[in-house]
């Protein structure tokens, strides 16, 4: 992916420092996604778990966080675009989510919501390239090889539902952490919503 290998060329000097400052952090504050569980899960310390490299490897390994949205192109009209965006999770935040720095990975355009098992299937094909068979860059004129992988996504309500494979949150058996069917409840004139009674016995376990 061209784009990505731009973008860790021009930031990489960012990356080692950042990613470095978050290691030696002793502190218990849960300040960016380099301090979250998820992160500590994938990575031991600078190398994705289960790797095997050794620390004096010539290696980088980085991860990334995907966001996709719908957007109408006219308000009277069914047609949509949904943009899939990535940004490395590695660069400090101030660059992090900035125009110039953010991967411009995919594009679904039609009447309906994408699919997100046909949309992202080469994205996922693309992914296990860049792990398994990385791509190079220049560091202090030595050859890198940098591995990718996809540590999580952020989608709204409407995104998530269809990223999961579940129905809209507002449909019955929506909910994505319990088999609840739901209740339609009305609570206006006009205005019903679906509620999901909690019931400790039909919570799904993590």
């Amino acid at each position: 992916m061209h784009q990505l290998q731009q973008v860790v060329q021009e930031c990489l000097d960012d990356i080692i420092l950042y990613r470095q400052s978050r290691l030696t952090d002793t502190s218990d504050n849960l300040s960016d996604v380099l301090d979250s569980k998820l992160y500590k899960e994938m990575f031991n310390g600078i190398y994705v778990r289960g790797s095997n490299v050794p620390p004096t490897s010539n290696e980088l390994h980085i991860s990334t966080q995907m966001n996709t949205d719908g957007v109408a192109l006219i308000r009277s009209s069914k047609l949509s675009v949904w943009p899939i965006y990535l940004t490395i999770n590695e660069i400090p935040p101030g660059k992090r989510y900035t125009r110039k720095f953010r991967i411009f990975a995919g594009l679904w355009f039609g009447e309906h919501k994408a699919d997100m098992l046909i949309y992202c299937e080469p994205l996922i094909k693309e992914f296990q390239n860049l792990y398994n068979q990385c791509f190079e860059i220049l560091h202090c004129g030595k050859q890198l090889l940098v591995r990718t992988v996809m540590l999580s996504g952020v989608f709204d309500s409407p995104a998530r539902s269809s990223a999961q494979g579940f129905l809209q949150f507002n449909g019955y058996n929506s909910c994505p952490n319990c088999s609840i069917p739901g209740e339609n409840l009305k609570v206006s004139e006009k205005g019903r919503v679906t509620i999901f009674p909690f019931n400790t016995l039909r919570i799904w376990s993590s």
